[in-house]
């Protein structure tokens, strides 16, 4: 039976740095083929205790430099090559390191049901993230993958304020696709529902 006509698909998501070694490479590889694996998608720029949230324009183009071999290579043996953008909304979720990319980036930040702005998420509705995410976006399209999967951090309810995004800017998209004028505590009654505070959110009035 041919690849493409198997009911049955294996997927593999996995990072592979820029930095990764030729053995960390051939291990990939090997698993790659003891798994008959049928399509790799690979975490970009970066993932886990790595990330220190979203990715630089710099990062983001030294991991498709870095990938482009890897994707001809897994084309040229039939497997298909994807991507699993990591952040989108959620530039920088891990305070405790050492490089925290809070300040690098000017975007607004969304603000929770109770009032409080985030450490870590932009708002939806901000000019700036838009258009950040999608030079971010058009970055990794240049290694044309099979599939680009957003990760979970692309949510109704928003990473450390486990709420929608209820800033002054939200607030006044809701009125104007309603016609109706909103506030916090008219759309959020209860507050304290909207989950804990994550470290580095700040009150707002």
């Amino acid at each position: 039976m041919r690849r493409d006509q198997n009911p049955v698909r294996y997927h593999l998501r996995v990072m592979l740095r820029p930095d990764a070694t030729d053995a960390e490479k051939q291990a990939l590889w090997r698993i790659i083929r003891a798994g008959k694996i049928d399509e790799v998608a690979f975490f970009v720029p970066h993932v886990g205790e790595h990330s220190p949230g979203l990715g630089t324009e710099d990062e983001c183009r030294e991991c498709v430099d870095s990938l482009r071999p890897t994707f001809d290579r897994l084309r040229e043996a039939g497997i298909a090559p994807s991507l699993n953008v990591w952040w989108t909304l959620s530039f920088s979720d891990f305070p405790a390191l050492r490089r925290s990319l809070r300040d690098e980036f000017d975007f607004r930040r969304a603000v929770s049901a109770d009032g409080r702005e985030s450490c870590a998420v932009a708002c939806p509705l901000d000019g700036n993230w838009r258009e950040y995410v999608k030079g971010m976006y058009r970055t990794f399209a240049q290694l044309h993958p099979a599939r680009l999967w957003m990760d979970d951090d692309v949510r109704a309810t928003l990473l450390t304020l486990r709420s929608a995004c209820f800033c002054e800017a939200c607030l006044g998209e809701m009125e104007r696709r309603t016609g109706r004028e909103f506030t916090r505590q008219g759309v959020h009654p209860h507050p304290a529902r909207a989950g804990r505070p994550a470290a580095g959110d700040r009150p707002r009035p």
